[in-house]
């Protein structure tokens, strides 16, 4: 089976803020001044039907603070030790006074099939050890049976409502079966089960999700596609190159009350 790299989370690019989680805090007579980075809580579900290695873009937030920690990716690793850091990519993506925003892209290889939740990014070199909190993004890797469909997406969320269009280009009818992602009682899923696709049409499935999250956090959500091929019993399983999102556009006002 060809390997291919799932992007995680391109669509998150555009957005230009981040974070929670520790912090140091000092405060000089009236003036609260905020002191660490932080990383904007990311939540949902990501799946994955081929390969081993994936990107992870993420964003953080630094007040008055250096990211020489973060170039030591030996030192590095996430809450789950079947997830690992390969390489780590960091640009600087803006600047507001003692507020820098980074871009950080983790290269990870995931090592175990079935669900892999990650929910802190640790720094440890033997003396210092720091914990950043970062959500609680659920990876779930599915390598049996992939199958590469065309298709269309809705990058964003819309009224908890988004579509996938398989398009009428595909040379085989299949009849989408069911879904699979982390289920969490933090978000509700709904949509139809076994919908069937005939070439020549295109088939646009709806997808509805109800969170209950702060606004201010991202969702993410990749499901896996169940696929069924008339007279065949085995299932193929499919996924899109790039999450769902919902991701509000914070300013640097908001950006500064998320972290409190």
């Amino acid at each position: 089976m060809k390997k291919k790299l799932s992007i995680i989370a391109l669509a998150l690019a555009f957005v230009s803020v981040i974070s929670v989680s520790i912090g140091i805090y000092q405060y000089n007579k009236n003036k609260e001044i905020i002191k660490g980075c932080f990383f904007r809580k990311m939540y949902g579900s990501v799946g994955i039907v081929e390969g081993n290695e994936y990107l992870i873009n993420m964003n953080m937030f630094c007040f008055d603070s250096n990211i020489d920690f973060l170039k030591k990716t030996d030192f590095l690793s996430f809450d789950n030790p079947d997830v690992f850091i390969k390489s780590l990519d960091i640009t600087e993506q803006d600047k507001n006074g003692e507020l820098i925003i980074y871009n950080l892209v983790f290269r990870l290889s995931v090592n175990k099939d079935g669900q892999s939740n990650i929910t802190a990014l640790n720094y440890n070199d033997g003396t210092n050890i720091s914990v950043y909190k970062i959500g609680d993004i659920a990876l779930i890797k599915n390598n049996v049976n992939s199958i590469y469909l065309q298709y269309g997406i809705d990058s964003l969320f819309i009224n908890n409502n988004t579509n996938i269009i398989f398009s009428k280009e595909n040379e085989e009818p299949f009849t989408v079966s069911d879904l699979i992602y982390a289920k969490n009682d933090m978000y509700i899923c709904s949509y139809d089960k076994d919908m069937s696709f005939t070439p020549g049409k295109d088939l646009i499935y709806n997808i509805n999700v109800d969170t209950s999250y702060d606004d201010r956090d991202i969702f993410l959500f990749q499901p896996i596609f169940v696929i069924k091929h008339e007279n065949e019993s085995k299932n193929y399983y499919f996924t899109p190159n790039m999450p769902i999102c919902n991701a509000k556009e914070l300013t640097f006002l908001d950006i500064r009350e998320y972290v409190k």
